[in-house]
């Protein structure tokens, strides 16, 4: 049974912190999670696990990266002993957090993916001079409107995201999105913004604060808010409330172009982390999967209703 105080003072204190992966975020976004500890809390592993017969060790929505947590180095035997732990999942697409690194390439199917932070440390002119010219004037262009930037609700931003989904995004993203947001607010580890015209909320994101660290969760906007860049002026404000501070926005990346280039015109760089990806298909689990699937698919069609 998991202590789960001493999981999260473990998460707490260890080389890179994260939000998603305190116990109760977990139980929230994966709530059959398990974990591995090693010794007493030095370090520890979420399993977050999709599938309620075979069993996908995957990242759970509004989760990135995931992965070992230490406030101290692992020993080489140590870290092999959780590596093969892991070889032991045969089914996985499972993203570590970059500090993980050396671990991950004693690992097979490893692909590297992109995140992008930016340090807030700085104050804000400099960070500017770092800002690609199309995002400048695009701030500019949005400056020059009548908009209002203001603190919204978590309501106010799943809201609106509902209104205006994104393409692509798995249905699991909105099943957890109102309770997790939810639960951030009123933790107060987590704050929506907002973009106004006339009253009308026209843009808005959610962002997560913990430790150093700002996390960009979740945006969303209307065509308005897109027409008018509304969406630069919102994280301009973010980045002129908290510079001069020890923290790190996080944008949490993309691998879609137009994305990741919005990303990038704030000066935000790379920071690589890494994904196993394990499963084959002509393996027996993988083939009690593919066999699941069809049923359900069958029984799907068969069903009157």
């Amino acid at each position: 049974m998991i202590d789960f105080q001493a999981w999260d003072n473990c998460i707490e204190r260890s080389v890179q912190p994260r939000l998603n992966a305190l116990s109760w975020y977990l139980q929230l976004t994966c709530p059959s999670w398990d974990g591995l500890v090693i010794g007493d809390y030095d370090a520890v592993l979420p399993f977050t696990y999709r599938g309620r017969y075979l069993k996908w060790l995957v990242n759970p929505a509004f989760s990135q990266q995931l992965g070992l947590f230490t406030y101290d180095e692992l020993c080489e035997v140590q870290i092999q002993a959780v590596v093969n732990q892991l070889k032991r999942i045969t089914l996985q697409s499972y993203s570590f957090n970059s500090a993980n690194q050396s671990m991950v390439h004693l690992m097979t199917g490893v692909n590297s993916r992109p995140n992008y932070i930016l340090d807030l440390s700085a104050p804000y002119e400099q960070i500017r001079q770092g800002f690609h010219s199309n995002t400048r004037r695009n701030i500019q262009s949005a400056g020059k409107l009548s908009l209002e930037v203001r603190l919204i609700s978590s309501v106010d931003i799943v809201n609106l995201k509902l209104q205006y989904p994104a393409s692509g995004v798995s249905q699991s993203v909105y099943r957890v999105m109102p309770s997790l947001l939810s639960e951030i607010e009123k933790r107060e580890m987590g704050f929506g913004m907002g973009v106004y015209c006339e009253g009308r909320l026209i843009a808005g994101v959610f962002v997560s604060h913990y430790c150093n660290r700002l996390t960009y969760l979740l945006s969303a906007s209307t065509d308005e808010g897109k027409e008018k860049k509304a969406m630069f002026l919102l994280v301009d404000h973010l980045i002129r409330q908290y510079c001069g501070t020890e923290t790190f926005l996080d944008f949490e990346g993309s691998v879609i172009p137009g994305v990741a280039r919005f990303f990038w015109g704030f000066g935000a760089r790379e920071e690589v982390y890494y994904s196993v990806f394990r499963g084959n298909v002509f393996s027996f689990q993988g083939l009690l999967l593919s066999i699941y699937r069809s049923c359900t698919r069958l029984k799907k069609f068969l069903s009157p209703n």
